[in-house]
């Protein structure tokens, strides 16, 4: 008895010492900090993750990187966004839902080893299908059900209890909800008489907005602040959390969106899985893109379409698309599902599908072969749900690759699924602790730490004038070790580099090439020119190699900074300059943009 004990004590000793190795990279850190950190933020308490499920509809969060080759430009075309670290594996209970009647355990049970096992997450909520799932909150126990003709109802504790919201009366039905993951408290709750309501304390309290043309929204997705939602009628986009809205339809037709899809590393890109294919915008919303095989493609933001992608059967050969998500962690990586043929997956940013969950046996019962729902593991890379409309739930790996047509489960009646995950997606946006009081890393008001090759490069070029703070931590994308600050992205290990953001961010733009002046520098492989005052800071700060030539001319743009102030700039392969009259004779009239922020959506 006593050699067991001891055993025992033994076995807990070393789960303590292994647990606290794996934290000490999080907690590594400085003993300087710069600005103003205020309170760092703690670690993520919640042991265990969510995952939902429930009767009828959702969706969930691709991401493609504009690369329009400039005349006679030599660079290379901008890299797309590749997959960050692997994210620590939590043991997330997952919840899946069907319409009332249900199985003994009600219409909605949690899981936590996605679906072998079910236990119950109903109780208290009222015998009425639900047709609206969210999940979230800083401890992610918080859970959003909206009940055809009774209302959203809110638990606090992963399903074990509910109360009504009184924001939706007990009579009204809330056709969709969602949660914002990147403003903590912040959910959407849609409803049928085409009132949106937003609450900022995670439904505690709530306001209430119209959508354009009252019309109801058929899908919710939001990320830092923009939302974006899908009607009968096309998409429609908010940049101030659902106060004012203007089209975001270019080239649409008029017709349902069934589901919407943010990638959370590229907030301008979005999935619109619609009744006539699937359609993706990269400029958040201006312009959208469709293919021959009904699936349209837009680099503009909604703006304008084009057709992408083949006209086969496994490329999306023009079945009504239910339902689409993005990975969290693979970059380019994007599942969407339909009413006839089955799951589709791309690897490639949507520039070619592949059909690969096609008539599953145990999906060809009587009744719909849609896919009503798929959801990627957000807290684990690989796993990825989907379900129908008979109440099964398939379990896909690989990031959507394999889907094994034996391994599903069944909620035990033939009604619609609906999916949600209460798992944080770890982004190396997301602030960290402050570091140990004598590490070599530097610590920012950002919450971000700077050190290494990329500290030393930082400290050799202008450091904080010139890169200002950083906005992640380092990580690996398109094979490449980088890190985003405010105003540039660098690249390498032992060698560091920038990143031409000022080429990518103005993809969008056509500037007309000019011609050699007397005065200033006239650059031939972009055809530009430099003078006057930007042509003295580029001089001044080593702009050949921190700023590149210039890619425009300067003209007057509107800036992101929240001024509304209009600004004469001049755009270059790295950077951005800009004037503000406003500091005229001081030493930051020319200043850089923070294209970094602008690049990662957080402008």
């Amino acid at each position: 008895m006593i050699r067991v004990c001891r055993l025992l004590l033994l076995v807990v000793l070393l789960g303590g010492l292994l647990q606290a190795a794996w934290d000490m990279p999080a907690r590594a850190g400085t003993g300087l900090a710069i600005g103003s950190p205020g309170r760092a933020p703690g670690k993520d308490s919640g042991a265990h993750r969510p995952w939902l499920a429930a009767a009828f509809g959702g969706s969930a969060p691709l991401r493609a990187v504009p690369s329009l080759p400039l005349p006679g430009d030599p660079y290379p075309p901008p890299a797309s966004w590749p997959t960050p670290p692997a994210v620590r594996p939590l043991h997330l209970p997952s919840y899946a839902g069907s319409a009332y009647p249900a199985t003994s355990l009600g219409q909605l049970v949690r899981s936590y080893d996605r679906f072998q096992h079910q236990e119950k997450a109903s109780a208290g909520l009222p015998k009425a299908d639900i047709v609206a799932l969210a999940a979230g909150g800083t401890d992610g126990a918080t859970v959003y059900a909206g009940l055809r003709a009774s209302g959203l109802w809110i638990s606090r504790d992963s399903g074990a209890s509910w109360k009504h919201s009184a924001t939706v009366p007990l009579s009204g039905t809330v056709t969709t909800t969602a949660m914002d993951p990147r403003q903590s408290g912040r959910v959407y709750a849609a409803i049928s008489d085409g009132t949106l309501s937003r609450s900022d304390d995670a439904g505690k309290a709530w306001s209430s907005s119209r959508l354009p043309g009252a019309r109801p929204a058929t899908c919710l997705t939001a990320l830092a602040g923009s939302l974006y939602a899908g009607t009968g009628q096309g998409v429609v986009v908010s940049l101030d959390g659902g106060t004012s809205w203007r089209p975001a339809s270019g080239g649409l037709p008029h017709t349902a969106v069934n589901g919407l899809a943010i990638d959370p590393r590229a907030p301008r890109t979005i999935f619109a899985a619609t009744d006539k294919g699937l359609y993706q915008t990269v400029d958040g919303g201006l312009s959208w893109h469709k293919d021959q095989g009904e699936r349209y493609v837009s680099t503009d933001g909604g703006a304008s379409w084009q057709a992408v992608g083949g006209q086969s059967a496994t490329d999306l050969a023009g079945a009504r698309m239910t339902s689409v998500a993005v990975d969290p962690h693979v970059s380019g990586v994007v599942v969407a599902g339909d009413d006839q043929f089955g799951i589709f997956s791309s690897h490639d940013g949507g520039a070619t599908w592949r059909l690969v969950a096609p008539s599953f046996v145990s999906w060809q019962v009587t009744g719909s072969r849609e896919i009503t729902d798929v959801l990627f593991d957000a807290a684990q890379i690989g796993p990825v749900l989907a379900g129908n409309g008979q109440g099964q739930i398939s379990r896909g790996s690989d990031s959507g690759r394999s889907w094994p047509q034996e391994d599903y489960a069944a909620l035990g009646t033939a009604a619609p699924v609906l999916l949600a995950t209460a798992a944080p997606v770890t982004l190396p946006s997301d602030p960290v602790p402050a570091p140990a009081a004598r590490s070599p890393l530097l610590y920012f008001a950002t919450h971000h730490t700077l050190g290494g090759a990329f500290l030393a490069f930082y400290k050799a070029h202008g450091g904080l004038r010139i890169f200002g703070q950083p906005l992640t931590e380092p990580f690996i994308e398109v094979g490449q070790r980088v890190q985003y600050f405010e105003r540039a992205r660098l690249v390498g290990a032992a060698t560091v580099s920038i990143s031409p953001l000022g080429y990518w961010q103005s993809s969008g733009y056509d500037f007309p090439a000019a011609h050699a002046r007397g005065t200033g520098l006239y650059f031939p492989e972009t055809r530009h020119a430099l003078s006057g005052r930007f042509l003295r800071f580029w001089q001044a700060h080593d702009g050949a190699l921190l700023f590149g030539p210039p890619i425009s001319e300067p003209f007057s743009e509107q800036n992101r900074d929240g001024t509304d102030r209009s600004y004469l700039v001049q755009y270059f392969r790295n950077a951005r300059l800009e004037y503000h009259k406003e500091l005229a004779g001081t030493p930051y009239e020319v200043s850089e943009g923070l294209l970094g922020a602008e690049y990662l959506g957080l402008l």
